[in-house]
Parts: structure tokens; sequence; C-alpha cells
């Protein structure tokens, strides 16, 4: 799958950072992210690590190191407090 680098490819604006090529890879073979906008600014770090943990228990294929630096991703650019 080719890298996904314009808003429009993800369905929502990934800012450049740490964890945001695992997120990419690790949650868009099973669905677009346009759910990031409904939840960001309402969701802590940890709100986002229970999401992606819920996420691997339906299967989705994260390493635990990954599915930290995930939820450090979300929570820095799509959690209470973020631009």
């Amino acid at each position: 799958m080719p890298a996904i680098d314009t808003a429009v490819d993800a369905g929502v604006e990934l800012p450049p950072g740490p964890g945001r090529d695992l997120l990419v890879s690790a949650c868009l073979d099973c669905h677009d992210l346009g759910g990031l906008t409904l939840f960001s600014s309402f969701y802590t770090r940890e709100d986002w690590r229970t999401l992606v943990l819920t996420m691997v228990e339906t299967g989705a294929s994260i390493a635990p190191a990954e599915v930290e630096a995930i939820s450090d991703y979300l929570g820095r650019h799509f959690g209470i407090g973020s631009p």
C-alpha cells in the first residue's frame, strides 16, 4: 500500500510525528480515520489507548509497543488540549 500523505487519502489531516505511520498502517486496513475528528479534544491519551486496545481485541495486529506509540500520537494530536 502506498504511503498516506494527504488529508484526503486518510480521511482526516494527520500531523507528522512519531506514531503517525503506525496509525496509518495499523488502522486504515479496516476503516477510515474520520472518527478521529469526532473524539478529538474529548479523549485523553488513556481514552485513545483504551480504544486502540479494543481494536486489538477485535483483531487488529498491533504489538504492545505499537499500542503505546499510537496512543501517544493520538493523545498528542487528537487529545484534550491538542491544537
